[in-house]
């Protein structure tokens, strides 16, 4: 069974959706997607960063079940949010829901060591707010 993608992408501010970046992110989401032989139900972006990105979540969620979504796919993990905590509880939130949460930039689906590398590099990511 194929897996149904709704993408993901998200800009901080609205000079970075004028440099093309949504566009961007969207493009590697997909090229990602038909690698995988993915289906793609939708797309989904915002503009917005710090608590912002956070209120984004639920609505996506929403989204993801009502398309009956499988998979909601980003370029990068830090699209979602950049608050760790806040990504995990969103992660968890989905598998709930069996939806899988998943990055263009992997090359498998995680296993608990990607899990633990990445709890390392998204703490990082937090200091670049």
């Amino acid at each position: 069974m194929s897996e149904k993608v709704l993408m993901y992408a998200r800009v901080g501010n609205i000079g970075q959706m004028a440099e093309a970046s949504l566009d961007l992110q969207l493009q590697a989401v997909e090229e990602f997607c038909r690698q995988k032989g993915y289906e793609i139900v939708g797309t989904k972006t915002c503009v917005g960063g710090g608590e912002k990105a956070i209120s984004f979540l639920p609505p996506l969620a929403e989204e993801a079940k009502q398309r009956e979504a499988t998979m909601i796919v980003t370029c990068s993990m830090d699209r979602f949010t950049r608050d760790y905590d806040s990504l995990i509880k969103f992660e968890d939130d989905m598998r709930k829901e069996n939806i899988k949460v998943l990055s263009a930039e992997a090359t498998t689906e995680p296993n608990e060591m990607d899990k633990v590398l990445q709890a390392i590099f998204e703490k990082f990511k937090e200091y670049e707010k």
